[in-house]
């Protein structure tokens, strides 16, 4: 997201990009907790799957644009599409993360947490640093204007795997025994039979505010 906004809009003005960051996701927090309200964890993590793969397939067609997009070189603060861009990203750094571990402590046991997490997140941060630098070789090595082409296809190759993800999880909710499914017991209680209270926008409002 640096990169890109650097590139469109000017790294002069990342410090107001992460200042109206927080105008931004500061109202998405609030919806984020009413989500919590209505939806179980895993379909939770499905919204936000489904949302940041299709926003990403959107703005990979955009980035594309040789108007719009990153292939025009010209930096200019009126570029709205490097603006919505950021925020895009804010909002997946913000949120996704965290619903994707909210759904991973439901499904798995302290004893499969202290098994496996670790394998989680190393897996996650070497097939970063891999990705990363397999793409800054690709770019590094061809010196034609087609570098153009490999950030957006990149952002594409990305959202079509959230939209994987999501399948993925589809898949294991459906055909995985409940009896497998427990984290911590009480939490899992509470998740399948708890009853959603009826709420006025007054009260979710202030119990968003209060959490």
């Amino acid at each position: 997201k640096m990169a890109i906004f650097s590139k469109m809009v000017g790294a002069i003005h990342i410090p107001d990009a992460k200042l109206y960051s927080l105008l931004f996701v500061i109202p998405l927090i609030l919806l984020y907790s009413k989500l919590v309200d209505w939806l179980r964890r895993h379909q939770l993590l499905y919204c936000f799957t489904i949302f940041h793969a299709v926003g990403g397939i959107i703005f990979a067609y955009y980035l594309a644009h040789p108007v719009y997009g990153i292939a025009n070189t010209e930096i200019n603060s009126n570029r709205l599409l490097g603006w919505f861009f950021y925020f895009f990203m804010e909002s997946f750094d913000a949120f996704f993360a965290t619903t994707f571990w909210s759904f991973a402590d439901s499904v798995n046991n302290p004893k499969d947490a202290k098994n496996y997490y670790g394998f989680f997140v190393s897996g996650s941060k070497i097939g970063g640093i891999i990705t990363s630098a397999l793409l800054y070789l690709v770019i590094v090595l061809n010196k034609t204007q087609d570098q153009y082409t490999f950030l957006p296809g990149t952002l594409l190759i990305g959202s079509i795997l959230l939209l994987a993800a999501a399948f993925s999880i589809h898949l294991l909710i459906k055909n995985v025994s409940d009896d497998y499914m427990h984290g911590y017991e009480a939490a899992y209680q509470l998740e399948k039979f708890k009853e959603r209270e009826n709420k006025n926008f007054f009260q979710s409002f202030k119990g968003a505010l209060d959490g």
